[in-house]
């Protein structure tokens, strides 16, 4: 029985493989190219393996109407300025046979009008010329610039990893650089950073020497056929089978014109191959977004909710990690309510704060909103309604109401009302240029209690239903911390809060849990 079953196996494993051979065969060599050249590597965060190149015409998907008809105009355009070419290369040579022969006397009127009027219609060729060619370039210029900037905009969440990733770690270095000196550890960083740029290497290999290969072969057929042109057409004119010079001249130059034409198409080909394999990965995102996007209009309205938010054995454990980071965590939280999340480093405390905004998913258990599961309400607006202030502000390059506004369009009035609350007013007033003094890189120039002021400010000035503080004031000193304590409370007041803090001292008027290993162990108010 088993050798049979093996017999079985060996069958429909050479099945498979002729299936496969004849998949390929079918495919043809330009499908595999293209296959090839856009061929992704197997550590990619995202698995592209079953996108396949788009087709061509896809590629104008983000083209509006009068966009298509800019481009087809001039692909016509196109066509006629290579039409031109060859009359442009003709005319050359009769105007070169005009003057080099010797036959015909040089000096009279009708020899001077020849002549004038070859030049006049060359002339008018380059005018001609060079207004199609204007007006091509400028619709093709126009078109592209148009429809990149749309694609850019619905793809605007799909950028290049690996350049993000490197300037990422790039951007790290500098900002610490005092600490990595300090350390050492200059190659460190270095390696991190070169081997963040490694996975690029074999596809840029790849299309490199495609590319320095089609160029090469066509230069050296170029430079023969220009040679062997232009020594048997000499061998013809001496010989009388030609009876003027020029015609050498034209047909040498039209042919090797038509083969640079050819050469200068081999760059565009490898465009379009590339384009299709990108815009492949790019609508996959695209079409993912629009499915989320299209899951969110039957979603409900977050801003209509009374901010009752309940969790209901809640557990959550990252993947790859064998032990939950929350297991089976539930509380109840009422309107204008404050409830603290107290314990050691790894207890789960962010990491509740992390399913509260929803950026972690997958978790078991249930969480409410007024009643309603969680999944069930827009994620957006969601987010817009909940303020965070982290243990680490993130400030930006930019000036101190640009950090607190971050591009939202709020007045003066009430920028400074909401530093007032946040107890930064009195600190900003006293800049040189106030509220337009910039900021160098994550705050560089401001204290740690000042960057949590501004953080607060910009958690409160949207007018946000609840306000997570996780560890707000754990990196102060005493003084500081006082301040921001202030502000905290102030803050809080009317708002759903959830605090997360290591020590009881920075805590007061909630409602505690505390927390052990992802449990909650205790419960009581403070």
């Amino acid at each position: 029985f088993s050798s049979s079953r093996s017999g079985m196996e060996r069958a429909s494993s050479s099945a498979v493989l002729i299936e496969n051979e004849e998949n390929e065969e079918r495919e043809g060599f330009f499908s595999r190219f293209l296959n090839f050249i856009g061929k992704s590597e197997e550590n990619d965060e995202e698995n592209f393996s079953d996108v396949k190149p788009v087709p061509f015409l896809d590629l104008f998907r983000f083209a509006s109407g009068k966009e298509r008809m800019a481009i087809g105009v001039a692909i016509f355009l196109s066509i006629v300025m290579g039409m031109c070419t060859p009359a442009h290369i003709y005319l050359t040579g009769v105007i070169t046979t005009a003057l080099v022969d010797v036959k015909e006397p040089v000096d009279n009127i009708d020899f001077l009008h020849h002549i004038w009027q070859l030049s006049s219609l060359y002339a008018a060729f380059f005018i001609f010329t060079f207004v199609v060619g204007y007006i091509e370039n400028w619709m093709h210029v126009w078109a592209s610039e148009r429809i990149a900037q749309r694609l850019s905009t619905s793809a605007s969440a799909a950028v290049v990893r690996l350049s993000e990733e490197s300037n990422g770690i790039s951007e790290e270095a500098i900002l610490n650089l005092k600490a990595v000196a300090s350390c050492n550890g200059e190659k460190t960083m270095i390696q991190r950073y070169a081997s963040s740029l490694l996975s690029s290497i074999a596809p840029s290999t790849r299309c490199g020497f495609f590319t320095a290969l089609y160029y090469a072969t066509a230069s050296l057929v170029h430079i023969v056929f220009h040679t062997a042109g232009s020594w048997y057409g000499t061998i013809r004119y001496h010989s009388g089978s030609i009876e003027h010079a020029g015609v050498v001249f034209a047909v040498v130059n039209i042919a090797i014109g038509s083969a640079s034409s050819f050469t200068m198409l081999g760059p565009h080909l490898l465009a379009v191959v590339k384009a299709r394999v990108a815009a492949a990965k790019v609508y996959h995102t695209i079409d993912s977004q629009e499915d989320a996007e299209e899951k969110v209009q039957t979603s409900l309205d977050p801003t209509n909710a009374e901010m009752h938010l309940a969790l209901d054995n809640v557990s959550f454990t990252f993947p790859g990690r064998s032990l939950p980071a929350v297991q089976q965590l539930s509380f109840d939280l009422s309107p204008g309510e404050s409830l603290a999340l107290v314990g050691k480093s790894g207890c789960g405390k962010s990491t509740t704060l992390k399913l509260v905004t929803r950026f972690l998913s997958g978790y078991s258990g249930r969480i409410l909103l007024d009643g309603q599961p969680f999944d069930l309400y827009d994620k957006k607006k969601w987010r817009r309604m909940v303020g965070v202030v982290s243990q680490e502000p993130s400030i930006f390059t930019g000036s101190i109401r640009d950090n607190i506004c971050l591009g939202r369009p709020f007045t003066q009035v009430e920028v400074e009302n909401a530093c007032r609350i946040a107890y930064a007013h009195e600190f900003i007033s006293e800049l040189e240029e106030g509220y337009s003094t910039l900021l160098g890189p994550s705050g560089v120039s401001l204290s740690g209690g000042q960057k949590q002021r501004i953080a607060i400010a910009r958690a409160i000035i949207a007018n946000t239903r609840l306000l997570l503080l996780d560890e707000a004031t754990s990196a102060l000193d005493s003084r500081s911390e006082r301040i921001v304590q202030e502000a905290l409370d102030a803050a809080s007041e009317g708002r759903t809060t959830i605090v997360v803090a290591h020590r009881l001292s920075t805590i007061k008027n909630v409602q505690r849990n505390t927390m052990n290993s992802g449990v909650v162990q205790m419960e009581s108010s403070h």
